[in-house]
């Protein structure tokens, strides 16, 4: 048997059809989400993708996000409620990463993050550029403290916390921080106008 299951995490769009301007929100997002979820896809180790979306998500969209990719499954209730004894891997480890919607993983990066696996409960960080139209900066942010951070934790335990138990500059305080041995860049921040709460942080590539 395998040691670990490795899933991807990415909240979508939970809370979206509150907003006056959600039809606008989303045409946006699902137009970066195309390179996002190439990005994924193309990734050449076993995963899988769970999007957490919003229940009032239309099907049409839906359909976009899985494009009959059997990797990819939608939960349309808190992502960290994924994890009941029903959906419980049979692996003695698991590895759950956070992925935004508008990011980008290079090729390598799931690769990169599983080699990382040792049987401990560790968070793991990923180099990472920030990314803006065409232009790229360095991360300013201390390790591991970005929206990337990943988390291995045993898969019996009576509740698993994922990489979404705290605030991703938070994770260190409840477990300790892994040795990343690969100094590559591994992902993409892509900055927008829809993503305000980030902002460039680093120097231009």
């Amino acid at each position: 048997m395998k040691a670990f299951k490795h899933f991807i995490l990415t909240r979508f769009n939970q809370g979206i059809y509150d907003r006056p301007d959600a039809e606008a929100w989303m045409e946006d997002r699902m137009e970066l989400f195309k390179a996002t979820r190439e990005s994924v896809l193309i990734q050449d180790v076993e995963f899988e993708w769970v999007i957490e979306i919003d229940s009032r998500t239309p099907q049409s969209v839906r359909d976009v996000i899985t494009h009959d990719d059997d990797r990819i499954d939608l939960f349309d209730s808190r992502i960290t409620n994924y994890f009941e004894w029903f959906n419980r891997p049979n692996e003695p480890w698991i590895i759950t990463s956070r992925f935004d919607n508008d990011d980008i993983y290079l090729p390598g990066a799931l690769r990169a993050i599983q080699s990382c696996f040792t049987a401990q409960e560790i968070v793991i960080d990923i180099p990472y550029y920030q990314k803006k139209g065409n232009d790229l900066y360095t991360s300013a942010r201390p390790t591991p403290n970005s929206p990337f951070l990943s988390l291995i934790e045993k898969s019996d335990k009576e509740v698993i916390r994922t990489c979404y138990a705290r605030p991703h500059n938070l994770m260190s305080q409840d477990w300790p921080v892994g040795i990343f041995a690969s100094r590559d860049v591994l992902a993409y921040m892509v900055i927008h106008g829809n993503n305000l709460g980030n902002r460039i942080v680093g120097e231009k590539i």
